[in-house]
């Protein structure tokens, strides 16, 4: 078995070991303004509304404490990894808008190409 395949190999062993599944959350710059999105970044803050499309309310609703995420300003801009620590309650923003806490595993970074990524 060659270097590659080896690694192939242990890549999927330890996929199945972990199961881990990590959701995508996006607070979009057309739902927020900019010192919101700020504010939610330092309070470690998820918020989405329960009748965002394609069931990605009742998602943010259901997933259990300790679900993995990466979270995005609109989808072009990655901020971070990290996962829940409580369960969704009613937030501030409004009528039908939901909270949760999270605890951020690691921040975006910016290269100097422009590009973001998590290191």
């Amino acid at each position: 078995m060659s270097d590659l395949e080896q690694q192939h190999k242990l890549w999927d062993e330890s996929k199945k070991k972990l199961d881990l599944n990590i959701w995508k959350l996006s607070h979009g710059r057309e739902e927020f303004i900019d010192e919101e999105l700020t504010g939610y970044l330092e309070n470690h803050l998820a918020v989405v509304h329960e009748s965002t499309g394609r069931g990605a309310g009742k998602n943010f609703i259901n997933q259990p404490v300790g679900t993995y995420f990466f979270l995005c300003h609109s989808s072009d801009s990655l901020q971070i990894v990290g996962f829940f620590t409580s369960e969704a309650i009613p937030c501030e923003k409004g009528d039908g808008w939901l909270q949760r806490y999270y605890k951020p595993l690691k921040a975006a970074i910016s290269n100097k190409k422009g590009l973001i990524y998590v290191a």
